[in-house]
């Protein structure tokens, strides 16, 4: 499963970790385990609504970006 899939369903899920599970065909305790990782890996706290909030932006930016045809977005 690929990780800004993973953290953005998880997101967009308002952190279900249950909900996450179920979307994505994965146990919940994994879950809860990667999205650790991936909080470990970027360095960000999600318990910070405004993290939350940049990142949603970002990931409805790339796909816009992806969906013209653009390859790299900041």
């Amino acid at each position: 499963t690929n990780n800004l899939e993973l953290l953005y369903v998880y997101l967009n899920n308002d952190r279900k970790a249950t909900d996450t599970a179920a979307i994505m065909h994965m146990h919940r305790n994994n879950v809860i385990y990667r999205i650790g990782r991936i909080c470990d890996l970027i360095e960000m706290d999600l318990d910070d609504s405004r993290v939350r909030f940049r990142l949603l932006q970002w990931w409805q930016v790339h796909h816009i970006a992806h969906s013209v045809g653009v390859r790299h977005v900041l």
